[in-house]
This record gives C-alpha cells, sequence and structure tokens, in this order.
C-alpha cells in the first residue's frame, strides 16, 4: 500500500505531555488529531494504520478501543471504520514545566513520514524526535536537560537515552554534542532535515482522505450485483461486474519477538549526563 509521503503527523502538546495516555496511543491519537484538523474524521483501518505507523495491527486496535474507552475518540455512527475526535483534550490542562515560573508545555510537535513510518525506531523514539526538532533551528538547538524532557515526556530518564541512541544510530540527528562550560556541561542537540518539493506542501493529505474515500465507495459498489441478459453472447466493457479485492496480507508487518527488548538500557547513561 502506498502512502502520501507528503503527510506531517502534528502531535498536540496536551497529548504529548497527556499522563494517561501510552506512547503508542499518543501517535495514533496524533494521526486523528492531523487528519481532524484537515476533514474531521480518519477512515484508516487498523491495518492501514499498522503499515502507516509501523505498529502491528492488533496493537493499533488495542490502542483504539482503549482511546474510544477514555473519551478521545468515538465510533462514527453509520460508518463503524470512521474515527472522529472528541474534545477531551480541551479539558486537559496544559504540563507545567517550571513551577517557579509557572511555564506550561504549548509546543506543537511535528513528525515527517520518514521517522513515523521507520521501523527501526521505537514509538518512543520517534515522539522523541518531534520534541527535539521543536528546538533544533534555534540559533542554540535543543537544550533541555534530559531531566526536563522525561518530565514533558512523562518516562524515565533512561527512556530518553535509550531513544537517543536509536535516533543517533539511524542518523536522524545532525548533532548531538556536550558542551562544557563554566562550572556546568549542556547537551546540544539538532535533528536532521528532509527535503521537500515546493509545489507538493508536506502537510497535504487531502489526497491519501480521498483514496480512502473512493475505496469505500468501489467496496458499496462491489455488493451489488450487475443484471445481463442470457440472450446476449458477447461481453462489452459496460457488463464487467467488479471482483472483490483478495485477503490481505501481514507478512509485511513486524512481528513480536520474544525476549530481550532492542533498546532496553543495555549501555551506559554515563555519556548522556550533564
Amino acid at each position: 500500500m502506498k502512502f502520501n509521503k507528503r503527510l506531517n503527523i502534528k502531535v498536540y502538546p496536551k497529548t504529548l505531555t497527556n499522563r494517561e495516555l501510552s506512547d503508542n496511543e499518543k501517535l495514533i491519537l496524533s494521526l486523528d488529531y492531523t487528519f481532524d484538523l484537515k476533514k474531521g474524521y480518519t477512515i484508516y483501518t487498523n491495518v492501514e494504520i499498522g503499515k502507516l505507523l509501523s505498529l502491528h495491527p492488533n496493537i493499533v486496535g488495542l490502542c483504539r478501543k482503549s482511546l474510544i474507552k477514555k473519551g478521545y475518540l468515538v465510533n462514527d455512527i453509520e460508518n463503524k471504520q470512521i474515527h472522529r475526535l472528541t474534545n477531551k483534550l480541551e479539558s486537559v490542562e496544559f504540563l507545567i514545566i517550571d513551577e517557579e515560573e509557572n511555564k506550561e508545555y504549548i509546543t506543537e510537535c511535528v513528525l515527517p513520514f520518514e521517522i513515523y513510518h521507520n521501523n527501526e525506531l521505537t514509538t518512543g523514539a520517534k515522539l522523541l524526535w518531534g520534541e527535539y526538532n521543536t528546538l533544533s533551528k534555534t540559533p542554540n538547538g535543543y537544550v533541555k536537560k534530559r531531566e526536563t524532557t522525561a518530565k514533558i515526556m512523562n518516562v524515565s530518564v533512561g527512556s530518553i537515552s535509550n531513544w537517543t541512541k536509536q535516533l543517533l544510530k539511524q542518523q536522524f540527528l545532525s548533532e548531538y554534542e556536550i558542551k562544557s562550560e563554566y562550572r556546568k556541561k549542556q547537551k546540544v542537540v539538532r535533528t536532521i532535515e528532509f527535503s521537500r518539493e515546493e509545489e507538493n506542501p508536506i502537510d497535504e493529505i487531502g489526497d491519501i482522505i480521498e483514496d480512502g474515500i473512493r475505496r469505500m465507495e468501489q467496496t458499496k459498489l462491489n455488493r451489488v450485483p450487475k443484471l445481463t441478459s442470457k440472450s446476449t453472447t458477447s461481453k462489452k466493457e459496460d457488463d464487467y461486474i467488479p471482483q472483490p479485492l483478495g485477503p490481505i496480507k501481514y507478512s509485511d508487518l513486524p512481528t513480536i519477538k520474544k525476549g530481550k527488548k532492542k533498546y532496553e538500557d543495555d549501555y551506559s547513561d554515563e555519556e548522556f549526563n550533564i
């Protein structure tokens, strides 16, 4: 299945900092949030979302059920394949990241196709790239402490180190440096840039939505048999009866393997201390 590589997934700040959502739920809800901004609904199946985000469709199904149960998504009454965003995110408070200044985290992250579709990155690493990218283009780069980043994403400091290691291995960071200054050390992070043609905006998702609508309409058409005359001896183009699509194959989806997780605290964090 081909996807629109121009699609950016936008991660709402109240989603990234949400204390009741898992990493996979945050990423899937961000996809629904992105479609909600454009069309007001999502028409992807669990299999299609799994292929798009490099997640197993069963994981997608469990996450969507959880998001519905928690009140962030609802099914369309007429078509269960359509999901719509609720207004629950509006009632969630912004995270306070600086108690003294009462400073809130209000930054929206952006994940390009090359990041969220990559099957070598865990979901946490994908979200972390988006967080790093928010300040990457500033003069100083991303200089937040690991403890601050961990608080924003509601994870451990060790997880931030592990995910950073993944991003470095996949060469998605253009700079990761510990700069020593007088009586302190400071981490500087910058993300790589992905080029896009000017005539094809990166956040244009209309094509992929329209493809889904045409697919739904074609499915309805396949269910209606076409009446033909028994006396007809030659087949005309108008007499063609569309055939249903074959079964969906799962062979190209990532599989869940037992044993130790690939990037689970298997190295020292000393190189990341600041």
